[in-house]
């Protein structure tokens, strides 16, 4: 092939304007001069400068978040490779351009790069590009779950990269492996692996990967609950990352602390570190860096009550991830989505999509997000009335995430079964649950999720106890939880004391102010049970009767069969109240059959009460 030794101005100068702007990091300004100069080097038949302008351009694209343009760069690479039968870089072009086709979720067509550039490295002798090839095919069989093929193309890669002294080749297999041990529930395997990588990639001065396996081991330990030893982590890899010039790892880096600081309940510094994520992101034209900081921002969002902005975030950031070919990221924010869209009463829809999640993470093979997805659907059962089936659906959460060292997932789950519970009649075994979720997170130092154990071992003291003062109790837990940032938690927990005790007056105020804000934030469950509530306690009159039995068909409508229950439940006092005796015994014969149908024998033991009233 003609290497064109003549250095015309044009192709050679915008090669160097480009590395000078990838090297300033940014990267999307760098990508566009890179194609530039490769189309301009290839007309002045510098075909091995072309072919490695193309490839840079790629690698500026994959660094701005642009997987879309650094595919066509890499099929530039790819044509201008063959065309001049420039096997060993057709070879490294072929396996860059398996990496991106994979990243887009095009797995098939991805393998057959990565078969097709082996074979040529084979046929060259080249040992180095052989094992790259390879751990590209184990990292493919990671994407498919099969962890047995995935291990050994991977130890395989590695043990090559071993043997030809290539200290960052084997810390980058073992970085893989790591991911691969985590991924299959090998905890202190995967935490071995991303050590041995962090020290491989530390003797061998780079920084930059010695940031990614910091990152790896802060992510295992904020999933295992210990927060001191994440932030550690992050801490440093951050400081190697600015270090190294690394503005994708600095921005994760950020991202990261500002996890640990959600976590810990400081909701200011959390903004604050995400926003400098996406602000970073952003100048670098780093999309899926700014969508990784969207989601946080919308997880505040969310938790703060402000519905829209949070869908916005997460709708947004699930598309650049698409995108980007981020597939578990997306099957995450997807899942996000479905939980908001059940919070405003659309049940059907939220099914639907964690339906379509759930298959997306089974031929992924991301078994955490099926594993949540699972606790998900278990939450839309209960809402359904299917309260037996909700609590084995948590208890099975919980104890998938506690065997996998998840901490914050597993009191998800355990407090999520102490609610279900409390309807299915048994305060006892909610309290057990509570009292596991406390010896989680009693060595966290996770404040939100302190205040959420603390607010629903209030809430089953109430079900085990119902009166005024243990309702008082479960409104200043709720106070704490939305000081800690749980807004819809706690005007959840609110309610439950509203209609546990409280004294009319106290019921009545904090009903009308949770409605008020229910309705303000879109959340149309929550306003719904807060205006039932309300009407139960106000003058028993028929305009009551006649809205309580609409906001009862509503709840059906929604597919919030124990919510409805609860909404006829309050409707038979109402009819009482206004001497309907015969229409109220009649309603209250037919809810006791759905409440036992149900599971429901709180709501079946409040109907009792009703009776003897």
């Amino acid at each position: 092939m003609d290497d064109g030794h003549r250095e015309t101005p044009e192709g050679h100068a915008l090669l160097a304007r480009a590395r000078s702007l990838g090297a300033s990091g940014r990267h999307g300004d760098a990508a566009e001069l890179f194609g530039r100069a490769g189309a301009a080097l290839e007309a002045e038949r510098a075909g091995e400068e072309a072919i490695r302008a193309w490839r840079l351009a790629a690698s500026s694209w994959s660094r701005a978040g642009d997987e879309v343009r650094a595919e066509v760069s890499l099929a530039e690479a790819v044509r201008v490779a063959r065309e001049g039968r420039a096997t060993q870089a057709l070879s490294a072009a072929l396996g860059e351009l398996g990496v991106v086709v994979g990243r887009r979720g095009r797995a098939r067509e991805a393998a057959s790069f990565h078969h097709e550039a082996l074979e040529l490295a084979e046929a060259a002798g080249d040992a180095r590009a052989q094992a790259t090839h390879t751990g590209n095919l184990g990292l493919l069989a990671v994407g498919r779950g099969d962890w047995d093929e995935a291990r050994e193309l991977l130890r395989r890669a590695m043990d090559t990269h071993v043997r030809l002294e290539d200290p960052v080749g084997a810390a980058t297999s073992l970085n893989a492996l790591g991911g691969v041990e985590r991924a299959a529930g090998s905890l202190e395997v995967a935490r071995e692996c991303f050590e041995a990588a962090r020290e491989l990639f530390r003797q061998a001065g780079n920084a930059s990967g010695e940031a990614t396996a910091l990152a790896n081991l802060g992510n295992l330990a904020r999933a295992a609950g210990r927060l001191s030893e994440a932030e550690a982590c992050f801490e440093r890899g951050l400081e190697l990352a600015k270090a190294s010039g690394d503005v994708t790892a600095e921005a994760r880096g950020l991202t990261d602390l500002g996890n640990i600081a959600a976590t810990r309940g400081n909701r200011v510094r959390a903004r604050e570190l995400y926003e400098a994520a996406r602000a970073l992101a952003a100048v670098q034209r780093f999309e899926l860096g700014m969508a990784a900081a969207d989601v946080n921002l919308g997880n505040l969002e969310f938790e703060e009550g402000a519905l829209d902005r949070a869908r916005e975030a997460w709708v947004a950031a699930a598309e650049s991830f698409r995108r980007g070919g981020e597939g578990r990221a997306a099957v995450d924010v997807a899942s996000l989505i479905a939980q908001l869209d059940a919070r405003r009463g659309e049940l059907g829809v939220a099914e639907r999509a964690l339906a379509v999640a759930f298959e997306q993470a089974r031929e992924l093979g991301y078994d955490d997000a099926r594993a949540r997805i699972d606790v998900n659907l278990a939450a839309l059962a209960f809402a359904r009335g299917r309260v037996e089936l909700a609590v084995t659906g948590f208890r099975a959460g919980a104890e998938y995430f506690g065997a996998r060292s998840r901490a914050l997932d597993r009191v998800i789950c355990l407090l999520a079964a102490a609610e279900a519970l409390i309807v299915a009649g048994r305060p006892d075994l909610a309290a057990l649950e509570v009292a596991a979720a406390e010896d989680v997170t009693g060595a966290l130092g996770a404040a939100a999720a302190s205040r959420e154990v603390e607010a629903m071992g209030a809430r089953v003291r109430l079900a085990a106890n119902p009166g005024s003062e243990s309702a008082q109790q479960l409104c200043l837990a709720a106070d704490r939880l939305e000081d800690a940032g749980r807004a819809l938690e706690a005007m959840g927990h609110r309610l439950v004391a509203a209609d546990g005790g409280l004294a009319p007056d106290a019921a009545r105020a904090l009903a009308r102010a949770v409605m008020v804000r229910a309705l303000a934030l879109r959340t149309a469950p929550l306003a719904l049970d807060a205006e039932s509530l309300l009407l139960a306690l106000g003058p028993a009159d028929e305009a009551a009767v006649l809205r309580l039995y609409t906001l009862a068909a509503e709840a059906e409508e929604q597919g919030r069969r124990l919510l409805a229950l609860r909404t006829r439940r309050r409707l038979v006092a109402v009819l009482r109240a206004q001497g309907r005796d015969g229409e109220a015994e009649a309603l209250r014969e037919g809810l006791c059959e759905e409440a036992r149908a149900m599971g429901a024998k709180d709501e079946l033991a409040r109907l009792g009460r009703v009776a003897r009233a």
